[in-house]
């Protein structure tokens, strides 16, 4: 619960919740320190990497209890930051950033509002239909529902914030599309220095989170028709249970769990590449961090990857909707001597988004 604390910055953070090493997370600590701003949030997970350095004293702070079910969090995430953020109106600037963290936008009281928008929520728009069918049949009404409420709450609070920043160009698109709105895009943050390059330790590497749209059941089927090919999988999510069951006896493929920071960078460094092949991404970290340590990336050629990965350069593209076949025939050709070529397009390839330039485009918009 919200308890209220001197408020001494001029400009908040407001994020749906922190639990694992997702982008939108990342961005909001970023530049939260940067600007030195306070950060609000939904919850967050007690132990979570992105505050092994504290943030600041009294300027990071939960909202509301941790909520472990997917649908009852939904429902409390949107009352808390509809009904329990008036606060905000003490700021003189507020970004917003994820799904629920706008709907306090109609708390701004004539102050400034930033929203920046990772994607207008799939399950609402673009993905409205695939979400629903992986609901059993008896609890697709409850989504439904729950999605004309939620949708009123969101619809109605976006013409309170005076500008939206996105991405990528790929979510910019989506923006006019479902909201009517302009964007200016600003890609996210990669602190490049942070990255490092080995020499590779033999296997190749999937970053993507355990879930349905990442499309790492497509990944292990293919690895498991290559078994002098390692495949090493990092990360956590709702697919893991039936993923670990789908590699099961196949002693190439290993499950590495969720790493802290420093375990990432490492893994990444001693990789022959990595591979990331989700459907429709809205911009795609995980090739920036490949490519910050000197790695290439097979991704598919479809969303924000068509932005940052540069075919036959810093990576390999494979089909939109990619099929195992394409991945096996993507790893033969990407073999560790020509990723070990590709270094230097790679290393060239993510400074031009690191947080520096990150940060300095979101000064000038703030």
């Amino acid at each position: 619960m919200y308890t209220q604390k001197k408020f001494s910055a001029s400009t908040a953070i407001l994020h749906d919740y922190i639990m694992d090493t997702d982008g939108g997370s990342r961005l909001c600590t970023i530049l939260g320190r940067a600007i030195g701003a306070d950060l609000y949030y939904g919850f967050r997970s007690v132990q979570h990497p992105f505050f092994d350095i504290p943030y600041a004293t009294g300027r990071e702070q939960p909202l509301m209890r941790t909520v472990n079910t997917p649908l009852l969090r939904q429902i409390a995430l949107t009352s808390v930051f509809d009904k329990r953020t008036a606060f905000i109106s003490r700021y003189q600037s507020t970004i917003f950033s994820g799904f629920y963290a706008p709907l306090a936008a109609r708390h701004l009281d004539d102050k400034k509002g930033i929203y920046y928008c990772h994607t207008p929520p799939r399950f609402l728009y673009d993905q409205r239909d695939f979400y629903l069918s992986t609901l059993p049949r008896i609890a697709r009404p409850l989504l439904k529902a729950f999605t004309q409420w939620y949708a009123l709450r969101y619809e109605t609070a976006l013409p309170h914030i005076q500008t939206i920043v996105t991405n990528s160009k790929n979510v910019q698109d989506r923006i006019r599309t479902y909201l009517n709105r302009d964007a200016t895009v600003v890609h996210p943050p990669c602190d490049t220095q942070r990255y490092y390059t080995e020499n590779s330790k033999g296997y190749y590497l999937s970053m993507g989170r355990l879930d349905p749209l990442k499309r790492i059941d497509k990944i292990i089927h293919a690895f498991k028709q290559m078994p002098d090919k390692r495949l090493v999988i990092t990360s956590s999510g709702p697919q893991e249970t039936n993923l670990k069951k789908l590699a099961a006896g196949y002693g190439n493929i290993s499950f590495a769990g969720q790493l802290s920071e420093s375990q990432l960078r490492k893994s990444i460094a001693e990789s022959i590449a990595t591979i990331y092949i989700p459907k429709q991404e809205d911009f795609g970290m995980c090739p920036i961090e490949s490519m910050a340590a000197g790695k290439p990336v097979i991704a598919a050629a479809e969303g924000g990857l068509l932005e940052t990965v540069i075919p036959e350069e810093t990576g390999i593209f494979i089909p939109e909707n990619p099929q195992p076949e394409d991945i096996i025939n993507a790893v033969s050709i990407l073999s560790s001597a020509k990723a070990a070529r590709m270094k230097t397009a790679c290393l060239n390839r993510a400074k031009e988004f690191d947080t520096a330039v990150f940060i300095n485009a979101m000064k000038r918009i703030i």
